[in-house]
Order: C-alpha cells, then sequence, then structure tokens
C-alpha cells in the first residue's frame, strides 16, 4: 500500500451509509450474499471519505489489493467508476419501487426486468437452501410497492412480479 499511516476504523454512521447505498453488496462481482467489507480505493486507510469507501466482497478484495502476476489488477480508478456505477443502479432499482410507475423509461423497466430474470436465474442455478433463501428475500416485494406499480411484468408469485 502507498500509505502506511495508521489504520483508523471507518465511523459507525459512514459505514452504515456506505453499506446501504450498495445494499450490502459488492460493487464490482454484484454478487448477493457474500460476505463483503469496506476497501479504500486509494489505499490511504486513514482517508475516510464516503467516494475513498468501496464496498468489496473477500475474493473482489484480494483481487484489487493482491498481487496479480501477470494479470492486471484493478485500478483506482476502475474500481470508483465500479463503485459509482453499483450505487447509481442500487438508487434507480429503490427508486423503481418507491416512485411513480408512470416516470419510467424505457431503460428502467428493462432494468427492472433485467434484474428479476438475474434473481430467477441464481434462484435456479442453486441447490443450497440457505442460499435460495437469501436470493428469494432480497426478491420480496412490499405489498404497498404492488399496490402502486402500474406495470405488468407477467404472472406474480408470492406476491412478487415474475417474468416468464
Amino acid at each position: 500500500m502507498p500509505f502506511e499511516e495508521a489504520r483508523r476504523s471507518v465511523p459507525p454512521a459512514s459505514e452504515a451509509r456506505i453499506m446501504f447505498e450498495n445494499d450490502h453488496t459488492c460493487c464490482i462481482c454484484r454478487e448477493r450474499g457474500k460476505d463483503v467489507q469496506i476497501h479504500h480505493i486509494d489505499g490511504n486507510h486513514a482517508n475516510n471519505a464516503d467516494r475513498n469507501l468501496a464496498v468489496l466482497c473477500l475474493d473482489c478484495h484480494s483481487r484489487v489489493t493482491g498481487r496479480r502476476g501477470l494479470g492486471r489488477s484493478f485500478s483506482v480508478a476502475e474500481v470508483r467508476k465500479y463503485k459509482v456505477d453499483w450505487e447509481s443502479l442500487v438508487r434507480k432499482r429503490r427508486s423503481l419501487s418507491s416512485g411513480p410507475p408512470s416516470s419510467l423509461t424505457k431503460l428502467e423497466r428493462d432494468l427492472l426486468k433485467f434484474e428479476t430474470k438475474n434473481q430467477i436465474y441464481h434462484l435456479s442455478a442453486t441447490a443450497d437452501l440457505k442460499r435460495a433463501k437469501e436470493i428469494l428475500g432480497a426478491s420480496r416485494c412490499s405489498q404497498s410497492a404492488r399496490r402502486r406499480s402500474r406495470i405488468h411484468l407477467g404472472p406474480v408469485v408470492d406476491g412478487c412480479p415474475v417474468l416468464e
């Protein structure tokens, strides 16, 4: 690491905000349910500014900070782009479930469909009951959001829209 200053722990309020803004999900691989940690993008562990903190799973964190042999590691700029892009998608997804459906663009509807299909794919690909419950828990829809929704995505399973 370029900075060998004393580590300061990330303030609990910042940690909670960063984890929430990232859905407690790695901003690089975006796989739900993996163990994650907060990464200091610039390598300076004393710099706890929100823009310098990214949520990474243990696998991606080791790829970002470890030696890659002949392969390329993630650059600081790449990690920042992954962070910004992922946080933007999380905000969009949250606004889709709470915002007025009439304001959805085609891109936003396509994103919602993609996320639903992605969850169905991961659910069908797992044989682990605990993992299946995690996937189902992440895809639960609130009744109020369903009532507000005017977009018909297809059949409904357990109160959640499902794509065919």
